[in-house]
C-alpha cells in the first residue's frame, strides 16, 4: 500500500464532481476542500484489505479507480454485502466519530481511493464544509437503507423469497426490470448461497413464469406473494 498527500489532476477531480460526496459543488471548490481537509491518496492492491472488521476508519474514502467491496467474513467464504465503483465513498463505516468497520472492506481490483481525514471535516465550519457534511449525511442514511433491506434479504432461510428481496436491491431500469451482477458466481456471493442452488432457483422460476431472463436483465412477471 502507498500513500501520498497531493493536489489531485484534472481526471481525479472529475471523479469527484460527479460522487454524490460532492454533489453540488463546482470543481474550484472541490479543489479548496480537498487542500483545507488535507486530504490524499492511498493505492491498494487487488485482494490487499483496506480495512478488517473491527478497525478504526478515520477517513472518508471516494474510489477513484477500481473496485471495493464489503465483505462480511464466513466459514464457507466471504459474503459481499456491497461493491463501490468510482465516484462511490464507503463513508458509511464512520457513523459519528472515529468509526469502526462492520465488514471487511477489501480491493477486488487494484484501487486508488482520495481519503478526506474525517477529524479534518468535523473541524471546519465553513459553508463548503457544511455542505460536504451534509452530503456525507445523505449518502450514510442511504446506505444504511440498503443495508438494512440486505440484512432483511440475508434473514430469509428459504432461498426463493431471498431471492425476491435480493432483486429488489439491484439497480431498476424504466421498464421495471432489474440488471443482475455481472456473473451468477458473484450473485450468489451476494446473496450467501450456493451458485448451484442459484441456478437451479433461477430455472425453476423461469419454467414457472414467475421470471424472465435475458443475459443480465430479469424481469419479474408475477410478484404475488404465492409465487415467492
Amino acid at each position: 500500500m502507498g500513500s501520498e498527500a497531493l493536489r489531485f489532476n484534472e481526471k481525479t477531480m472529475r471523479v469527484l464532481q460527479r460522487s454524490a460526496m460532492f454533489s453540488g459543488f463546482a470543481l474550484e471548490n472541490i479543489d479548496k476542500v480537498i487542500i483545507e481537509a488535507e486530504a490524499y491518496e492511498l493505492t491498494f492492491q487487488e485482494g490487499e484489505f483496506i480495512r478488517r472488521q473491527g478497525e478504526k476508519l478515520d477517513f472518508y474514502p471516494i474510489v477513484i479507480t477500481g473496485i471495493v467491496q464489503a465483505e462480511m467474513p464466513r466459514d464457507s467464504g466471504p459474503m459481499i454485502v456491497e461493491r463501490f465503483m468510482p465516484g462511490d465513498s464507503f463513508a458509511e463505516a464512520i457513523p459519528k466519530g472515529m468509526g469502526i468497520c462492520p465488514v471487511n472492506i477489501v480491493a477486488s481490483q487494484d484501487v486508488r481511493l482520495v481519503a478526506i481525514p474525517a477529524a479534518n471535516v468535523r473541524s471546519e465550519e465553513s459553508p463548503l464544509f457544511e455542505h460536504l457534511s451534509k452530503n456525507i449525511a445523505g449518502e450514510m442514511s442511504k446506505k444504511v437503507g440498503r443495508l438494512t433491506a440486505k440484512l432483511s434479504m440475508l434473514s430469509e432461510t428459504r432461498i426463493r423469497p431471498r431471492l425476491m428481496k435480493y432483486v429488489k436491491t439491484l439497480p431498476s431500469r424504466k421498464d421495471g426490470s432489474y440488471i443482475l451482477p455481472e456473473t451468477r458466481r458473484d450473485m450468489a456471493a451476494e446473496m450467501g448461497v450456493h451458485e448451484k442452488a442459484l441456478l437451479r432457483e433461477l430455472r425453476l422460476l423461469q419454467e414457472e413464469g414467475i421470471i424472465a431472463l435475458d443475459g443480465r436483465r430479469l424481469e419479474v412477471l408475477r410478484d404475488d406473494e404465492i409465487c415467492w
